[in-house]
């Protein structure tokens, strides 16, 4: 990830954290496909940034394209390999460095982890709190909000659930950076907002331009 001297709450999509929350022994079991995890289906993301001017944001020159390339047999589990090509010249502070990366997922009863432990997201659970990761100044939590949300992108508008990302300090005090995260069953990951810990308001959003579902 590049240096920065804002510190955000969320890392993108494909990001890997470094924290182990052993969510890793959580089941394999489920029952359907919400985050589209089949081989050959991909997503193109494009990252926009706020003109606090016009209080409206604008594209940017960066650009991800993320496919399901392959599997892989972890612990005895079934994991997705997402590849993830970044692209452009703008490349904010959220977005991978330029190249290509991988991440392995899974579904674990709704919860969409990685192999060492990471929780992206949930759709089950609703409100209820759930630990994204740990960090030396802060802990980082999450929670699927109730009901739906109507979401407007450049690949067109889908009901989406959201996952809402904040931070806690030492003393357990939560901060005002939210970082917002829309999925929509069966399609993946529609929207992603970033924001700074202490900033209420987010500077970037990734938006969905196109995708292949098979």
């Amino acid at each position: 990830m590049k240096n920065s001297a804002l510190i955000f709450l969320a890392l993108s999509f494909i990001f890997v954290s470094c924290s182990n929350n052993d969510n890793d022994d959580l089941p394999e079991e489920e029952v359907a496909n919400f985050y589209a995890l089949t081989v050959g289906n991909s997503w193109n993301y494009q990252y926009y940034e706020k003109d606090f001017q016009t209080n409206t944001f604008v594209p940017m020159d960066a650009f991800d394209e993320v496919e399901v390339v392959g599997t892989a047999q972890i612990n005895n589990k079934t994991y997705y390999e997402l590849q993830t090509t970044a692209s452009g010249t703008d490349n904010p502070p959220c977005q991978p460095e330029v190249g290509v990366t991988s991440v392995f997922v899974r579904d674990s009863l709704g919860y969409l982890i990685n192999d060492v432990g990471y929780i992206y997201n949930t759709y089950s659970n609703p409100e209820e709190e759930y630990l994204v990761s740990n960090g030396t100044s802060f802990d980082i939590y999450a929670f699927l909000v109730s009901g739906t949300f109507d979401i407007s992108v450049p690949a067109g508008t889908f009901s989406t659930l959201l996952n809402e990302k904040f931070a806690k300090d030492e003393q357990g005090t939560v901060l005002p950076g939210r970082d917002m995260t829309h999925y929509t069953d069966g399609v993946g990951q529609i929207r992603q907002t970033y924001s700074a810990i202490g900033d209420p308001e987010h500077r970037w959003e990734k938006r969905l331009i196109s995708y292949e579902i098979n």
